[in-house]
C-alpha cells in the first residue's frame, strides 16, 4: 500500500502543485499508522532500545489514515500570504530600496530546515523577541522510523540533520539533559533582555519537565511560567509515579549563575525544604487530593523559579543533577508523609495512591470551583463557542490549579446543550430561577411524603434540608443536590443525633452522569461518604414513590444506593 501511494503521487502528481500536499499527508499518516504507538486513550509505551512494539496497539488502514490525512489538510483556512526570504538575514536586515530592482515588498519569514547550531550562527546576538519549539523526544527509536520516511519521500540531504539522533548507541534522560543545556545555551545568547523562549510538549512524562528545568537553568535562562495538563484522567498513581501530560514551558533570560556559597549538603536540606512547602501549597490551594504529578510540577517550578536548579547545575563535583534532585525530592516527602502528608490508597495490591494534607485547609475542593465556574460563565452569555468557552474557564485556573479537560467538558455537557453554528447555551431548565424552583418542589414533596409516612417534619435542622422523625424510631434527614458539589454533605457537624440520622441525598436527574464522572474520579470522596453513611435517591424516584396511592418505608430501601453508579433506571419490565 505505501509503496503504490508513493509510486502514484509520484507518476500522477510530479509537476504539480498537489505534489507537496500530497506528500505532507502521507508524512502524517505514517507517523500515525506506526504500531509503535499506544492504543488511542492509554498511557504512551515506555522509552525502549528497540523497534519493539508494545504489548497493545491498533494496527491501522493505512488507506483511511491517509484519506482523513488529506481531508483534515483540505478543511484548513489557506492563510495570508506571506513574502519569504531567501535566508534569515533578509528578514533581520531587509536590503534597502535602493538596492532593489523596482518596488519590493519586505520579507517578513523565512523557512528553511537548519540545525540549531546553523540557526545560532546567521542570528545577531540579543535580536531574537520569542522562540516557540517543539523540543525532540529522548530515543534513538523515536527518530529511527522518521528518519527512513524523511529520506524515502525527501531525500538523504533532508534526512541528514536526523542522523544526529539515530546513530546514537544509548540515549537516556542524563544525555538528554546535556544535549538540551547546550541547545539552550546556544539559543539563549539570540534573545532580547525581554525574549522569550517557549517549548511545548505534547504527552510527556515527568522525566521531559525535570530534564528541560534543569537544562534551562543550566543555561542562565528564568523560568518565568510553566503550564500543565493532563493527557489522561488524574487517577491514583504509584506514590512518585506521573501521569503524562503537555507541557508549555516559558523562560526568559536570567542572571549568571552565583557564586558556590553552599555545601552540597545545605543545598540538599534546600531542595528538600523547597519540595515540601511546594508540595503543601499546591494541595491547598487545590483543596482536594491530587497525584504525584501535581505535586511534582509545583516542586519543580518552586526550584527553577528559587534559583535552586541553577545551583545544582553549578555543582563541580561528579554527580548528576537529575539523580540528585530526584533524591532530595522524595526522600523529603517520604520523611513528611503522616506528618504533613497522607497517602490515600486505593488498593494496597495495585499500587494506586493520592496525596492529600494531615490538615485539609477550609478551601472548596478545585473540581467543585470548576463546576461553579463553568456554571457562571454559561449563566453570563447567551451562547458561547467552545473555544472561547474553554478560554474563559481555563483563566480562572492558572498553574497548579489547571484542571483537566475531561471534568471541564463534562460539566459543560451537565448544564448546557449545542445548538447551531457549534455554539453552547445554558439549558432552560438549569437558569437560576428554574433550579431555585426545582429545590422547592422537591422539599415540598419530602415535607408531604412524610407526613403521609406519619413523622414530624422539620426544614433546615442539622444542615439537612428536610428531616423526618418519629418517637422511637430512626430520624431520615434529607440533602436536596442539584449540582455535583459533595463537599458540603462531609461538612455537615457530627453532632450525636446527626450520626444517629440516616442520610439521604436526592439528586437531581439532570446531575446524575456529573455525580457518575465525579465519585468514578474520585475514591477519596467516595471512601468519605461512605464512612458517612450517605446514601443516594434520584428525585425522579421520589416522586414516583409518592405519587403512589400507599407508601410504606419499606419501599424506599430500593430506591437508594451508596452512590449513583449503583442507581439503575427502573423502568418496569412489561413481560415479567
Amino acid at each position: 500500500m505505501l509503496s503504490n501511494l508513493v509510486l502514484k503521487i509520484e507518476d500522477l502528481f510530479a509537476n504539480s502543485a498537489l505534489h507537496d500536499f500530497l506528500q505532507l499527508a502521507l508524512l502524517q499518516c505514517l507517523e500515525l499508522g506506526s504500531k509503535l504507538n499506544a492504543v488511542p486513550g492509554e498511557p504512551a509505551p515506555p522509552h525502549t532500545p528497540r523497534l519493539r512494539p508494545p504489548a497493545r496497539f491498533v494496527e491501522w488502514n493505512i488507506w483511511q489514515l491517509f484519506e482523513s490525512a488529506t481531508r483534515q489538510l483540505a478543511q484548513r483556512q489557506p492563510a495570508s500570504p506571506v513574502m519569504l526570504a531567501a535566508n534569515v538575514q533578509d528578514v533581520i536586515s531587509p536590503p534597502s530600496i535602493a538596492e532593489a530592482e523596482g518596488p519590493i515588498e519586505p520579507a517578513r519569514a523565512s523557512a528553511g530546515h537548519k540545525s540549531v547550531r546553523q540557526l545560532v550562527s546567521e542570528l545577531p546576538p540579543r535580536s531574537v523577541s520569542l522562540i516557540l519549539t517543539r523540543p525532540p523526544q529522548l530515543g534513538r527509536t523515536r527518530w529511527a522510523l522518521p528518519y527512513l520516511w524523511t529520506g524515502w519521500l525527501y531525500g538523504h540531504e533532508e534526512s541528514a540533520l536526523l542522523w544526529p539522533l539515530v546513530r546514537r548507541r544509548s540515549s537516556d534522560w542524563p544525555w538528554y539533559l546535556r544535549a538540551m543545556r547546550a541547545t539552550l545555551f546556544a539559543l539563549q545568547k539570540t534573545l532580547k533582555a525581554d525574549g522569550h523562549i517557549v517549548f511545548i510538549g505534547h504527552d510527556r512524562g515527568l522525566a521531559y519537565h525535570e530534564a528541560l528545568a534543569l537544562a534551562a537553568a543550566g543555561a542562565d535562562l528564568r523560568l518565568e511560567s510553566a503550564l500543565y495538563h493532563p493527557s489522561e484522567r488524574e487517577a491514583p498513581t504509584k506514590p512518585f509515579s506521573g501521569l503524562r501530560g503537555d507541557y508549555r514551558l516559558t523562560w526568559t533570560p536570567g542572571p549568571p549563575a552565583p557564586p558556590w556559597p553552599m555545601s552540597l549538603d545545605e543545598l540538599a536540606t534546600k531542595v528538600r525544604q523547597i519540595a515540601v512547602g511546594a508540595a503543601e501549597e499546591a494541595l491547598q490551594r487545590r483543596g482536594e487530593p491530587a497525584p504525584f504529578v501535581r505535586l511534582h510540577c509545583n516542586i519543580w517550578d518552586a526550584l527553577a523559579q528559587q534559583g535552586v536548579l541553577q545551583r545544582v547545575m553549578s555543582i563541580k563535583e561528579p554527580l548528576s543533577p537529575l539523580g540528585f534532585v530526584r533524591k532530595q525530592v522524595k526522600a523529603a516527602l517520604e520523611e513528611e508523609t503522616n506528618q504533613t502528608f497522607v497517602q490515600l490508597w486505593e488498593d494496597e495490591e495495585d499500587g494506586g495512591c493520592l496525596w492529600w494534607l494531615l490538615q485539609p485547609p477550609d478551601v472548596p475542593p478545585l473540581t467543585e470551583r470548576v463546576e461553579r465556574t463553568v456554571y457562571e460563565t454559561l449563566e453570563s452569555a447567551a451562547a458561547i463557542e467552545a473555544l472561547e468557552f474553554m478560554r474563559a474557564v481555563y483563566q480562572h485556573f492558572p498553574g497548579v490549579l489547571t484542571p483537566d479537560a475531561e471534568w471541564v467538558m463534562a460539566c459543560l455537557k451537565s448544564y448546557a446543550q449545542q445548538i447551531e453554528s457549534g455554539h453552547w447555551a445554558l439549558k432552560e431548565d438549569d437558569r437560576q430561577e428554574q433550579r431555585v424552583l426545582a429545590r422547592e418542589t422537591v422539599t415540598r414533596h419530602l415535607d408531604t411524603l412524610g407526613q403521609r409516612l406519619g413523622y414530624e417534619v422539620s426544614l433546615g435542622p442539622q444542615g439537612f434540608d428536610v428531616q423526618w422523625g418519629k418517637a422511637g424510631k430512626e430520624a431520615l434527614g434529607f440533602v436536596v443536590l442539584d449540582s455535583a458539589a459533595l463537599n458540603c454533605l462531609l461538612n455537615l457537624p457530627p453532632t450525636d443525633e446527626f450520626i444517629r440520622t440516616r442520610k439521604l441525598v436526592v439528586i437531581s436527574e439532570a446531575r446524575q452522569d456529573l455525580l457518575r464522572l465525579r465519585l468514578a474520579r474520585s475514591m477519596w470522596m467516595r471512601k468519605q461518604l461512605a464512612a458517612s453513611g450517605w446514601q443516594f435517591i434520584q428525585d425522579v424516584d421520589l416522586q414516583k414513590w409518592g405519587s403512589q396511592e400507599e407508601v410504606t418505608l419499606a419501599d424506599l430501601d430500593s430506591l437508594v444506593g451508596l452512590d449513583p453508579l449503583s442507581i439503575q433506571d427502573r423502568t418496569q419490565l412489561s413481560l415479567i
